[in-house]
């Protein structure tokens, strides 16, 4: 109705004017700074028409491969299947061996930012916008094609999940789950640059409504595509020159959502993906051996836990790249002193160190702690600081690993990735803690006063 767009316009400003004030700094991405526009978000969505979510059937998927097929696309010996424990997925229909080549994409079928750029899309926005966000692009023309009459990829949308557990969908106590950990404000700058984007482009909507139907544009909608987007893009070479892309020696590339490769899971290993200049194809070889009903995975690269969190909305228990990454601020914080202005570190305000799950630091990490200690004290320092990122969390190891061992079935899948998170988090840092030499035993008063009488006798002689 006519007031009910009122009030979501009232709620969009309130949304932006809370955006406004102090957009990246510590109290913002703070749990207690993100509370009122986190309510804001939630009174929006309670407002607007909920999104409806339908399982995708099994005519949905034969509709959906025989697409694939007609437009060029080869999937061999594996089939696409839900309802796995991490939703869809390619299924081994007989014995694949190592290197075999299961998915072979034409670039013709995916989706980029240059087939936004050819599409009505496109006059929603300014350029520099499309070019900071391309994500945010893509999440709008999904949005575009999902509701047109003869879209070419109506086959593909239907079988995307209809639900994600990306922060973009956490609820308050599932974000305070992950109070102490430093992927909370990699959440939280996360879900601000979403609520960003919507305010954005829901003015931009609005002025054209023959595009995108403001109806349709929901909070709720948009955070929905750009999961998708989140969850399933990745760089391929510019489609409007691939091949002179590819050659180059920097290539030019564009983000992109790959049809039927994008269902593939994720597990340990190599990048086993690339891009066949000649072909004009995406292709994908097998990571291991996989026999026939088993799961074919790829490997998404090498990422900790908190970024599998932050981007896809799952954390990987065995995951051989995990690790504690750490900001320089905290850095700074924990040992008290930042590196010489003229140090190389100092020249890298946007790296990160890594605590590895060996408890070794990353080659940056290792570096910091030289700059500001000398080398001789980089274990010291390592474990000053991992006894600081621990003194941050509210629960102890202990008493996350007994809660993780008694959740219970009906948990959120969020709240379990959470807790398991932090469960992985802290075995890390006691890893790397037992690794650094114990602090030096405080003098007891009778060894002071020996120490002292020892000292006044030197200075008589």
């Amino acid at each position: 109705t006519k007031m009910q767009q009122q009030q979501q316009r009232a709620l969009v400003h309130d949304l932006r004017s809370k955006l406004q004030p102090g957009g990246g700094n510590g109290e913002a991405q703070s749990l207690a700074g993100f509370r009122p526009l986190f309510d804001a978000v939630r009174a929006l969505v309670a407002l607007q028409a909920k999104r409806r979510e339908a399982d995708v059937g099994g005519d949905a998927v034969a509709e959906f491969t025989a697409w694939f097929g007609q437009h060029g696309g080869t999937l061999r010996s594996a089939r696409l299947v839900t309802g796995l424990s991490e939703g869809n997925g390619l299924v081994a229909t007989e014995t694949i061996k190592r290197g075999d080549f299961v998915v072979t994409v034409p670039v013709g079928i995916t989706i980029s930012e240059e087939t936004v750029a050819k599409s009505a899309v496109a006059q929603l926005v300014s350029p520099p916008f499309a070019s900071s966000f391309p994500m945010a692009m893509i999440a709008l023309f999904l949005i575009a094609e999902k509701h047109a009459a003869n879209s070419v990829w109506a086959q593909y949308i239907r079988v995307l999940p209809a639900t994600f557990t990306t922060p973009l969908f956490f609820t308050w106590s599932e974000l305070q789950e992950l109070q102490g950990s430093p992927a909370l404000s990699d959440c939280i700058m996360c879900l601000r640059t979403c609520i960003f984007q919507y305010c954005f482009l829901f003015e931009a909507v609005n002025s054209k409504p023959e595009i995108i139907a403001p109806e349709v544009f929901t909070f709720e909608v948009y955070a929905w595509a750009l999961s998708v987007v989140m969850t399933r893009q990745n760089m391929i070479p510019s489609v409007s020159n691939a091949a002179a892309a590819a050659a180059a020696p920097s290539p030019s590339t564009t983000v992109a959502l790959i049809p039927m490769w994008d269902m593939c899971n994720h597990a340990n290993g190599e990048v086993t993906t690339f891009f066949d200049v000649d072909a004009q194809t995406i292709q994908m070889t097998a990571l291991r051996d996989t026999p026939a009903s088993s799961q074919v995975y790829m490997h998404y690269g090498m990422r900790t836990n908190a970024d599998l969190l932050v981007n896809y909305g799952f954390v990987y228990e065995d995951n051989a790249n995990d690790g504690v990454s750490i900001s320089q601020h905290d850095l700074a914080d924990a040992v008290g002193r930042t590196p010489a202005a003229d140090d190389l570190c100092s020249h890298c305000p946007g790296a990160r160190g890594l605590i590895r799950k060996s408890g070794e630091s990353s080659e940056f990490l290792a570096r910091y702690l030289d700059a500001v200690g000398g080398a001789g004290q980089r274990a010291k320092l390592l474990g000053a600081v991992c006894a600081k990122l621990l003194a941050r969390y509210p629960t102890t190891l202990q008493a996350d690993e007994a809660r993780l061992a008694d959740l219970k079935p009906t948990a959120s899948p969020s709240t379990r990735n959470a807790l398991l998170l932090r469960v992985l988090e802290k075995r890390t840092l006691h890893t790397a803690l037992a690794l650094a030499p114990a602090p030096a035993a405080a003098a007891t008063p009778k060894k002071q006063q020996q120490r002292r009488k020892q000292k006044a006798k030197r200075s008589a002689q």
